[in-house]
């Protein structure tokens, strides 16, 4: 069976609580130590060394109090994806939100330019009283 982004990154949130709760890493089973060092190449805690040697062994050289970074703390605490979609759905509702703001400014341009051609032929032609007119008329119509 392959294993999905979900699975992926739940089991690395497990390992990084476990560092987070100061178990010691040679409790890790070997797969947790292979995803704590992919952990660590990512950046998501420090205090801890861990090295693959040639044979494939993984090794932790502790240097300090284990902590995850800033970066680890944001990727335990971000929303897991799900494979039914929810945060699919989500950036989908963000996206059709995003078009359907873009279609309500591009209106809004629209109707701007139309009410400035208006303002400008109005002024060639007749002057201020005819856009006092045009004016009272678009009012009246939004009022109503």
């Amino acid at each position: 069976m392959q294993e999905t982004l979900q699975q992926r990154e739940t089991a690395m949130r497990a390992v990084l609580h476990k560092i987070q709760n100061k178990i010691d890493f040679g409790a890790f089973t070997l797969e947790e130590q292979r995803i704590a060092k992919e952990c660590y190449d990512a950046g998501f805690f420090e205090g801890i060394v861990i090295q693959e040697m040639i044979s494939g062994r993984i090794v932790a050289e502790y240097r300090h109090e284990p902590r995850l970074t800033y970066k680890g703390i944001q990727f335990i605490s971000s929303e897991p994806k799900t494979e039914t979609g929810s945060t699919q759905n989500h950036n989908q509702n963000d996206e059709l939100s995003c078009h359907i703001f873009k279609t309500v400014k591009f209106g809004w341009n629209i109707l701007w330019w139309i009410l400035g051609a208006i303002a400008t032929i109005l002024t060639i032609i007749g002057g201020w009283s005819h856009i006092k007119t045009a004016v009272s008329l678009v009012i009246s119509l939004l009022s109503s």
